[in-house]
């Protein structure tokens, strides 16, 4: 079981360590600027990598039926505790709803990418 998700256990402990860093000066005082919402361009992309790995684990691991419902469930669940973390016990970081929405758009990108993408790293040899 373990063999199966280290992949998303991995990329959700990244996940949880940018989450609780502060943010710094990165947004306001760079090129990063000039592009209009790119934390929540940010947080759908690492989320749908998240979602990619975790349904590519139950896959992996034989539950086909209920691997998407959970993949969702886990994921969004995640990302809602993190957002309350981020409220509630992590100076300098902040609870926002968009942030939620951001991470929940991601969630659902990845499981619809899911087919296509693997389909096609299974043909160039690269197994997720």
């Amino acid at each position: 079981m373990v063999k199966a998700f280290w992949k998303a256990a991995a990329w959700g402990m990244a996940i949880f360590i940018l989450s609780i860093i502060p943010p710094g000066d990165i947004n306001r005082n760079s090129v990063f600027s000039l592009i209009p919402h790119l934390d929540k361009i940010g947080h759908a992309l690492f989320y749908c990598i998240f979602s990619f790995l975790l349904y590519s684990g139950f896959i992996n691991y034989g539950n086909t039926s209920l691997g998407k419902f959970h993949t969702f469930a886990i994921a969004i669940s995640f990302g809602i505790m993190m957002e309350i973390l981020q409220g509630y016990y992590f100076i300098a970081r902040h609870m926002d709803v968009m942030d939620i929405i951001a991470n929940t758009a991601g969630v659902l990108l990845g499981l619809f990418l899911y087919a296509p993408v693997s389909a096609v790293l299974k043909r160039i040899r690269v197994y997720v």
